[in-house]
């Protein structure tokens, strides 16, 4: 009972993949293996085969994946108890986290920055649940642990043995580095590494969708930086006194949301006119989606600073 319609690739990736313990999606973004994903998780609750799902992804994605991608695409007939996890938890997030261990039919999901697998607190939890459920764990831009030698990957990799599905998403060809895929294939060449990955993988790219849309447009979440909020607040605060119950011109409100807007892009113009940098999490977040991009990119930028 699909909630949306999948496309043909799609439909495919699903049929190759539903029913095997270890698969990847190797889909070029755009393509949409989150709706995969999300679809193979509702099979394989219906099948009474898992209980619970773990979804490691980007900072800058899992809001996207908490906020949009689930409610959007998990069918509507299958309850669940859906948790993101937050590394300051308060008393009411405490709460969030102890419901996904009552005990009950609901599907448990918990969405986890993959940043958290560097932190004690982080594998601690992620263990807990995966020792409380049968859980299908899955990586969404699983570039996000091709280096071995990582605290989190090696955090990550432990913590699979006690899945009982695993799933990894990525947009980066086989083919690109064999290195940050298989590193213990460095000795393969290509051909064979493809030949060695096929069983247990399913390569898409958008050349080869014909029914999908013109765009897929994809949010990234990206947070303000302390220094950026302090200043944004600072600097918000100031507009809001100039502002505040006058008639003023829309060229001087036109400034004031300029000034906070390059706030938020990681630099300010103060009153004498030179331009201060802020230390900012975009360009972090760009270089990420540039790993996930084969071809060529244009970047548009709103400010020569920029």
């Amino acid at each position: 009972k699909f909630k949306t319609k999948p496309y043909k690739h799609q439909l495919t990736a699903l049929e190759k993949s539903w029913h095997k313990e270890t698969y990847a999606y190797f889909m070029e973004m755009g393509t949409g293996k989150t709706k995969v994903l999300i679809d193979n998780m509702a099979m394989l609750y219906d099948k009474g085969k898992i209980d619970g799902a773990l979804i490691i992804a980007p900072k800058g994605v899992i809001k996207t994946w908490y906020e949009q991608e689930l409610p959007t695409h998990l069918p509507n007939h299958i309850e669940n108890v859906t948790v993101l996890w937050q590394p300051n938890i308060t008393k009411k997030q405490q709460e969030k986290l102890e419901s996904l261990f009552e005990i009950e039919t609901a599907l448990h999901i918990l969405v986890m920055n993959v940043e958290a697998f560097s932190t004690e607190k982080g594998v601690k939890f992620a263990s807990k649940f995966l020792n409380s459920h049968k859980v299908l764990m899955a990586i969404d831009e699983s570039t996000t642990i091709k280096t071995p030698s990582a605290k989190r990957t090696k955090n990550i990799i432990d913590l699979g043995e006690l899945a009982k599905y695993k799933r990894i998403m990525t947009g980066s060809p086989v083919t690109k580095n064999p290195l940050d895929l298989f590193t213990q294939c460095y000795f393969l060449d290509l051909s064979e590494l493809s030949e060695i990955l096929q069983p247990f993988s399913y390569r898409v790219l958008k050349e080869d969708c014909l029914d999908l849309p013109p765009k897929v447009f994809i949010k990234r979440h990206i947070t303000l930086t302390a220094d950026q909020r302090k200043i944004y607040d600072q600097m918000k605060k100031a507009a809001m006194a100039v502002l505040n119950g006058k008639v003023t011109t829309t060229m001087t409100v036109l400034t004031q949301l300029m000034r906070l807007h390059q706030i938020t892009c990681g630099h300010f113009t103060a009153d004498d006119g030179s331009v201060q940098l802020i230390p900012n999490n975009r360009i972090t977040e760009l270089m990420n989606v540039l790993e996930e991009t084969e071809g060529k990119v244009i970047i548009w930028a709103n400010y020569q600073r920029d």
